[in-house]
């Protein structure tokens, strides 16, 4: 393995920025975040494969880009209907 290129600072902010909500996607690229930080895409990718984190494979919720997204999801009738489409398919 290669030394650590990087300092201490440049890891945290790759690392914190991944784990927060993109402004207009559901998730980040390696390209999408590296130009977010002003770093090279290189030195992202290098960091979040060392770090362990894959932004397109998450545990967790992925936000929808839908701006009604919120009010759909708490609307019970709209719900019951895109589970019931949902299931037909």
């Amino acid at each position: 393995m290669r030394p650590i290129k990087h300092g201490r600072e440049i890891w945290e902010r790759v690392q914190n920025r991944v784990c927060q909500q993109p402004e207009f996607q559901s998730r980040w690229s390696a390209r999408t975040l590296a130009r977010q930080l002003g770093l090279p895409r290189s030195t992202v990718h290098e960091i979040l494969v060392a770090s362990g984190l894959q932004s397109h494979r998450t545990r967790t919720f992925t936000f929808s880009p839908d701006p009604d997204f919120e009010a759909k999801l708490l609307d019970k009738d709209y719900l019951l209907k895109f589970i019931a489409n949902y299931h037909q398919h």
